[in-house]
């Protein structure tokens, strides 16, 4: 896949926003004035927001959607953006967390600014650490006694976290100086 190919995909982020308990309006507002402020950049494609789950903790989620990888990012790094991102103070006692679709979000440590590594990496990384899991799990899945759907469903799910919280952030870290660089 060429370079020109991989930007002129369809590209989303999320933004994780933990809104002070009673400050919801003033997030509501603030999130209608970004949106309008995102929609006026070259290759918008869209925002939406999810609000918190009843009984959860009040993060809202805002996803915007761009339709390349450098629109997103002329719009992640317009002054514009910035502004807008100083007013959070008047909802949030925190920064936004950013978090890229598809498998970005693995790969997008803040000393790096959020940016992914090439996809051809990213891919590389992911079957790297998924093949001995996946065939470990199964190694061990073959000696236990149970409905195979059941013990399927379980051996994914462990495979899952270990992936997203132990197996993907330490490789992540460790292999860092070869996934940011540019070739």
């Amino acid at each position: 896949m060429t370079t020109q190919q991989q930007t002129r995909e369809p590209v989303t982020v999320l933004a994780h926003h933990r809104v002070r308990p009673g400050d919801e309006p003033v997030y509501k507002e603030w999130m209608a004035g970004i949106s309008a402020a995102s929609s006026r950049f070259q290759g918008y494609l869209g925002t939406e927001v999810i609000s918190p789950m009843d009984g959860g903790e009040n993060v809202w989620v805002s996803i915007f959607r761009f339709d390349d990888v450098r629109n997103l990012e002329r719009w992640i790094e317009s002054e514009e953006r910035a502004r807008w991102l100083q007013q959070t103070e008047r909802f949030s006692d925190e920064a936004p967390q950013l978090r890229y679709h598809s498998l970005e979000f693995f790969f997008s440590p803040e000393e790096n600014e959020g940016k992914a590594p090439p996809r051809w990496k990213m891919a590389l990384v992911t079957f790297g650490a998924l093949w001995p899991l996946v065939h470990g799990a199964a190694w061990l899945r073959a000696d236990l006694s149970g409905p195979p759907l059941v013990l399927s469903t379980i051996s994914l799910g462990i495979v899952v976290l270990l992936m997203a919280y132990l197996v993907m952030p330490a490789l992540t870290r460790l292999l860092a100086p070869w996934l940011f660089t540019s070739e």
